[in-house]
């Protein structure tokens, strides 16, 4: 008797056990397990097989793979960076007065930021001025040249004293030849004569000398005056300084320093201005796909457009164009730094935003698409289900190439015209029957 109940307990638990459910059919399994017939195909499509299956055929959703002509992206992570980022700095040493913007707005190429103390450049200004005024006098003295004209009226009086002294001399001599006179006086005469040549000579030196004098005196006065004149301008500069202005059109930042603060030249930064339109975006490509990218289209050179996928995945409006191509190779990372251009109109783009930059890669005429969500990796492989006509699915490994949207284009393993399973994967087993339901196609 014991012998007869040990031995219907054992029937029991294999009955028990033929019964249980298929491993891999459990819930939470994320991926089927592979069939024999699947694995065993030299193509990766297994022969439909009567598979015993416990209950009736699951439900499940289909979809045709179709044949499209499309085009294909390269796609690479990028960062936004500002053509032109400025940090304003007091180009004069004073108090800050006050500022005249709002932080992070819009600022315009002039528009006045800032104002520091002007008293102090002010009356150096002023100081400057007043020795223009002085210079310009010193130069008109100089020009009048008194000295000069003094030293030709003496040059003129010691002439007019020679030829006097002179005609005495003459008139002298022969009187005193005949006796009529005294020699004495003659002699007189000559000397007096002498005396007055070497007045002359005296006289001319003392205008000659003063002639160059007076030229370096109006040369000098007219250097100080182009010095004050350029001290006016320095001044005037200066002065200008003490009103800071926004450099080019951009957003500006966050006030560093607040009215009322010490400022010098160059330290502290006030606050820092961006360029928001155009934007640069800034990536590295592979070094194939750098030949690729210029080959692909012989003649084009670098105008192609680029497209922008935003941080949540939004296509920015604007198109980019090429901007810089690096100038070297990385050798650690073999990539190589490129850089385009976008407009932005409306400010979205900000400096350090991560983004993704993507172009035309090649346009493929005879393209097979397969959802996204109907394949699924198994022992490292990519497989999905076919259904064929009598409803039975069948696993197919398959060879991927790029994605196309939510799509993969199809090397291997698929035709046009397969049916596959995009939902209720997890519910069927290689060589199952199936209930499908079938919706619209890949995209167009």
């Amino acid at each position: 008797m014991l012998v007869r109940n040990l031995l219907a307990l054992i029937l029991l638990g294999l009955w028990l056990v033929g019964c249980g459910p298929t491993p891999g059919e459990g819930e939470g399994e994320s991926s089927p397990t592979p069939s024999p017939a699947a694995s065993g195909s030299p193509n990766g499509r297994s022969s439909p097989t009567a598979v015993q299956q416990p209950g009736p055929p699951p439900d499940v959703v289909v979809t045709r793979v179709e044949e499209k002509q499309v085009s294909l992206f390269s796609e690479y992570t990028a960062r936004t960076e500002a053509r032109l980022t400025v940090d304003v700095k007091s180009q004069v040493q004073g108090s800050l007065l006050d500022f005249s913007f709002q932080e992070g707005t819009f600022v315009n190429r002039g528009q006045v930021l800032f104002q520091v103390d002007p008293s102090t450049y002010e009356a150096q200004l002023s100081s400057a001025l007043a020795q223009v005024e002085k210079a310009r006098a010193d130069l008109e003295y100089a020009k009048n040249q008194v000295d000069l004209r003094k030293a030709q009226a003496d040059l003129t009086s010691a002439k007019a004293e020679l030829k006097r002294t002179q005609q005495d001399v003459d008139r002298y001599k022969p009187l005193a030849f005949r006796s009529v006179i005294p020699m004495q006086t003659y002699d007189n005469a000559v000397s007096a004569r002498d005396v007055a040549a070497a007045q002359v000579n005296a006289k001319q030196a003392v205008v000659d000398n003063t002639r160059l004098s007076d030229r370096a005196n109006i040369d000098i006065a007219a250097a100080q005056l182009e010095a004050a004149q350029a001290s006016v301008e320095q001044a005037r500069i200066t002065l200008g300084y003490c009103t800071i202005t926004a450099p080019f059109d951009g957003v500006i930042g966050k006030l560093n320093v607040s009215p009322g603060n010490l400022v010098r030249v160059g330290d502290p930064v006030l606050v820092t201005i961006s360029e928001s339109n155009p934007m640069y975006v800034d990536f590295s490509i592979a070094e194939t796909d750098y030949l690729k990218y210029f080959k692909s289209r012989p003649g084009q050179g670098v105008a192609r457009p680029f497209e922008l996928l935003l941080g949540d995945g939004a296509r920015y409006p604007e198109r980019g164009s090429l901007q810089m191509v690096g100038r070297t190779i990385d050798q650690q990372t073999g990539t190589l730094n490129l850089r385009a251009s976008f407009l932005n109109p409306t400010g979205i783009l900000k400096p350090g935003q991560f983004a993704r930059i993507r172009f035309k890669s090649t346009d493929l005429k005879h393209a097979l698409l397969v959802p996204q969500r109907a394949v699924f990796e198994i022992q490292s492989l990519n497989a999905a289900y076919v259904v064929g006509p009598d409803n039975v699915a069948t696993q197919v490994n398959l060879t991927l190439g790029q994605t196309f949207e939510q799509y993969y284009v199809v090397e291997s393993g698929l035709k046009a015209g397969d049916r596959v399973i995009v939902e209720g994967i997890q519910k069927v087993r290689s060589g199952w029957k199936v209930n499908p339901s079938e919706v619209g196609g890949t995209a167009e």
